[in-house]
């Protein structure tokens, strides 16, 4: 299923009830250990889970159980492997031991094997509805604002763990910031736009995927609007620029538009170009064809 939906608590949730572990809820949300439980997870400074750490999984199989329960290997995820890994890990669920668990996380969001899903038993797990996401939000953050919960909720597209992020990352406050300049391009020079540039790429963890995110979901909701005549609004500065936008673009110019701003990510995402000459080229383009128009 996809990202941030809650596979991975759930899964340490049945882990904690396979071992026997008292107040397995609270310690389900923890990182917890386990003699007979082996966890795999990416490390944020690396690209991929290390296929010696894979390897770790037979030897781990090959011991007794510290509890007299079942041996359990979580893998999480399936998609931080690579082909290495794909392979050690085939070799270890052609010929599963006894008495064990394998638990493998699919965000379903890249290649899985052939050979890998045919051996597994498969549970799909779908986005949450958009009213399930808002109220985690408000138990989550009692001290946001409505706006801020809605507008996250549905930037996130059912996944709770985007929206904690999208929440955490004060999301609203720079979609707000990114209408108030599409609003204003016309009375705005280049020293105006290369400020705008430079907090956005100051902090490039942060704020770089956010604002195409935020972007691409602005040109997504003015297209639908465009083409359904229904409105549907979260924010005054959302309603005034998507209005402005509107008026002055028809949907193929959306269209143009939207394949420009998606070519500009994926060069950033997947060519990993450097973010600041990404934005300022993209800004530009943007900029000259608002006030062309």
């Amino acid at each position: 299923g996809p990202k941030g939906i809650g596979k991975s608590f759930l899964l340490k949730l049945i882990c904690t009830k396979i071992l026997n572990i008292e107040n397995n809820f609270e310690i389900a949300k923890a990182k917890f250990y386990h003699p007979d439980l082996i966890v795999l997870q990416k490390e944020s400074d690396k690209k991929n889970i290390p296929v010696e750490e894979v390897r770790k999984v037979r030897k781990f199989f090959s011991k007794t159980s510290f509890s007299g329960n079942a041996r359990i290997a979580l893998i999480d995820s399936i998609n931080d492997l690579n082909t290495h890994g794909h392979n050690s890990l085939l070799k270890i669920i052609e010929e599963p031991p006894n008495n064990s668990f394998i638990f493998i996380v699919n965000h379903m969001n890249s290649y899985v094997p052939l050979t890998v899903k045919s051996r597994c038993r498969s549970y799909n797990f779908r986005q949450l509805d958009h009213s399930v996401t808002a109220n985690i939000l408000r138990l989550h953050a009692k001290d946001r604002s409505e706006n801020e919960i809605l507008f996250c909720a549905s930037l996130s597209k059912g996944s709770a763990g985007e929206a904690i992020k999208l929440l955490n990352s004060n999301a609203l406050n720079t979609y707000k910031e990114l209408c108030f300049f599409l609003n204003n391009i016309n009375k705005l020079d280049n020293i105006n736009i290369i400020e705008y540039l430079e907090s956005i790429s100051k902090n490039k963890l942060n704020l770089g995927f956010l604002f195409f995110k935020l972007l691409i979901y602005l040109f997504n909701k003015a297209i639908k609007i465009k083409a359904l005549n229904k409105e549907d609004f979260i924010l005054n500065e959302e309603e005034k620029t998507i209005k402005h936008l509107t008026k002055i673009y028809n949907l193929d110019d959306f269209f143009n538009l939207r394949e420009i701003i998606n070519d500009s990510f994926l060069n950033y995402s997947n060519l990993n170009t450097d973010l600041h000459s990404t934005l300022y080229s993209l800004i530009i383009e943007l900029t000259k064809n608002i006030k062309n128009k």
